[in-house]
């Protein structure tokens, strides 16, 4: 039998969404309206935290957020298991997300009898070796492996790089890869006002080295900032930037301490998350504002800060890790992971304009959203058997 209806009910069951400004919010949310604006109905299921309000409909997507007594991924996922049965009963399809959601959506299936897919982010395995210390790293491993052996209709990824690591798991045939986006009429160096945001920080003519994103186990946040000291002796003008999320709160605060422990700490402003939309200046004219972005990520399964600051034209100092030699383009180097030094040593190259140049690389949204809707529709009219 064949599917033949028009508009479709999509449901996305995600661990955040936007008020969040992180890259998983982003990217579901540019793909969420963009396939609202088509005309389908589209809704999200998602944590609600302090504030938030528990139903809107933004940019046309309806937006239910569920609150949890526990601040765990995982527990919270668990607490949006009856609505998601609710709402998915009524959709025609489910799209869920790694890692916190994921269990739910794998009860919720015996329940909602819909294909569900998931987006894989990124495959880490023997990589835990390099983050944790034993048995820890052990112990994250089989917990990925475990989660990932949970069964799913379908798997999306990023990447080619997480396609190939996701691929020693599961069925090569029953994974797509679909990059992610920019979004390119956000991050338009023409809209984006830099000195008001250097004015909000109190900084001028100075250089500024920026780092945005979560200080996880995987972002190598710590690199960047034992590289800072090093990075300040060539470079005498230079500011360090580091709009941190304070999740997860280990993180965050190791991140403070390393930076009391900086001999230029004087030079580093530490700054929370910036919104993407404020009368006062907002992320894309943070990023604007930098005159080198860095990105030490230990792995990435797209690297959308990378995406982001080559959109805005910007200079970047990235490790060759995951997926980001994939993504970045533009004006950029790439050094080892979990290389301080080789931070350092690039840094000081960009502040004195050396740099490699290559084409700029698009990743629009139009072509995600199509993608996926392509894809959807090929489940739900059984061209692709599940």
């Amino acid at each position: 039998m064949t599917f033949m209806k028009e508009k479709l009910k999509i449901l996305y069951v995600l661990e955040t969404y936007y008020p969040f400004v992180g890259g998983l919010a982003r990217g579901f949310r540019i793909l969420a309206e963009s396939l609202a604006a088509s005309g389908h109905d589209v809704s999200v299921i998602t944590q609600r935290f302090e504030e938030m309000k528990p139903f809107e409909v933004v940019n046309g997507v309806k937006v239910y957020r569920v609150s949890s007594p526990i601040k765990n991924r995982f527990i919270a996922g668990l607490f949006m298991l009856p609505l998601i049965i609710e709402k998915g009963r009524d959709a025609d399809i489910i799209h869920t997300s790694t890692y916190g959601t994921m269990i739910s959506c794998w009860i919720a299936k015996w329940f909602v009898k819909k294909p569900i897919l998931i987006t894989v982010h990124e495959v880490l395995q023997d990589m835990w070796g390099e983050i944790y210390k034993q048995p820890k790293a052990f112990a994250a491993k089989v917990f990925e492996r475990a989660l990932l052996a949970l069964n799913f209709d379908y798997y999306v990824v990023h990447s080619d790089f997480v396609k190939e690591k996701l691929a020693k798991l599961k069925p090569k045939n029953n994974i797509r890869r679909i990059y992610c986006t920019a979004n390119y009429e956000y991050f338009d160096v023409r809209k984006a006002r830099p000195q008001a945001a250097r004015r909000e920080l109190g900084i001028k003519d100075e250089f500024i080295f920026a780092y945005f994103g979560r200080p996880g186990v995987t972002k190598g946040y710590q690199y960047f900032i034992e590289a800072i000291d090093k990075i300040a002796d060539a470079v005498k003008n230079a500011k360090f930037l580091l709009v941190l999320s304070k999740e997860p709160v280990e993180g965050y605060k190791n991140a403070l301490e390393l930076v009391s422990k900086c001999k230029a700490k004087d030079r580093i402003i530490v700054h929370d998350p910036v919104p993407l939309f404020s009368k006062g200046p907002c992320l894309r004219d943070y990023m604007a504002a930098a005159d080198c972005i860095v990105v030490p990520s230990l792995s990435e399964g797209f690297g959308l800060v990378v995406a982001e600051a080559c959109a805005l034209g910007r200079p970047v100092v990235a490790s060759n890790a995951g997926s980001i030699p994939e993504i970045i383009s533009g004006k950029y180097i790439l050094v080892r992971p979990k290389d301080p030094d080789a931070i350092a040593d690039a840094c000081i190259s960009v502040a004195r304009g050396k740099y490699k140049r290559s084409k700029k690389k698009v990743f629009t949204a139009e072509k995600k959203a199509a993608e996926h809707l392509k894809l959807y529709r090929e489940i739900l009219e059984n061209k692709i058997k599940l």
